[in-house]
Parts: C-alpha cells; sequence; structure tokens
C-alpha cells in the first residue's frame, strides 16, 4: 500500500511523491540464487527441516529429565549435590 504524505510548510499545504517500497519484488526475490549451507540441505534430504524452516516430519528432539539436589553452605565453602 502507498502513501500519500502531506506536508505543512510556511507556503501552505504540498503533496510529496508516494515514497518507493522497502519490500522486494518477487520477481526480483525468484532470480536471485541464494547459496544454501550443506547442512541446511543435508536436513532438507532428511526431512528434519522443511524448506520454510519449519520441523519437517522426521523431525525429532532429544528429552532429558533429571533430578538434582545441591546445597551450599557459604560459611564453610561446601557444596554438595546429588543426581
Amino acid at each position: 500500500m502507498r502513501a500519500l504524505i502531506l506536508g505543512v510548510t510556511a507556503a501552505g499545504l504540498t503533496a510529496c511523491a508516494p515514497s518507493p517500497s522497502l519490500q522486494p519484488s518477487p520477481q526480483s526475490v525468484a532470480s536471485a540464487s541464494l547459496s544454501i549451507p550443506r547442512g541446511v540441505q543435508a536436513a532438507f534430504r532428511k526431512g528434519t527441516r522443511s524448506s520454510d524452516g519449519r520441523p519437517g516430519p522426521n523431525y525429532w528432539q532429544n528429552h532429558g529429565r533429571y533430578d538434582i539436589s545441591i546445597s551450599a553452605l557459604p560459611p564453610d565453602r561446601t557444596v554438595r549435590g546429588s543426581e
């Protein structure tokens, strides 16, 4: 959407030309060939990522659950813990 900007000057109201769009045109994006890192290409082939960056059908995430107990005694500078 282009906006017509009105400015107020000492002489009165003046109209300014619409500003050019800051978004690249679809043609310039389609014609530009970007280098894709090998690791990203491998993720596309493996199906762990889709081309838009979202997780793919073979995406997985490692989960871990830990119970850690720690006690610190500042005057003695003693730290004890168990997992």
